[in-house]
């Protein structure tokens, strides 16, 4: 059984990924880390306006882990 890793942002799914899904491949199982913040952007928002500081925050992460028979 091959498998395969594919880690991309929250939200877009890879190209990859849609890809190997129609020549066979399946999902797994998927996981979602926390990029914590971005320092600049919350510098300078938090500068402007402590509140906004908060949008500052990175896109999450997500882990594919993709399986096919052989």
């Amino acid at each position: 059984m091959a498998q395969t890793i594919i880690r991309t942002t929250k939200g877009s799914r890879d190209p990859q990924v849609k890809k190997l899904l129609a020549s066979g491949w399946r999902i797994t199982s998927t996981h979602s880390q926390s990029q914590g913040y971005n320092a600049n952007k919350t510098c300078c928002l938090g500068c402007l306006f402590l509140p906004l500081a908060l949008l500052g925050k990175k896109k999450d992460l997500v882990e594919y882990v993709l399986e096919k028979e052989d």
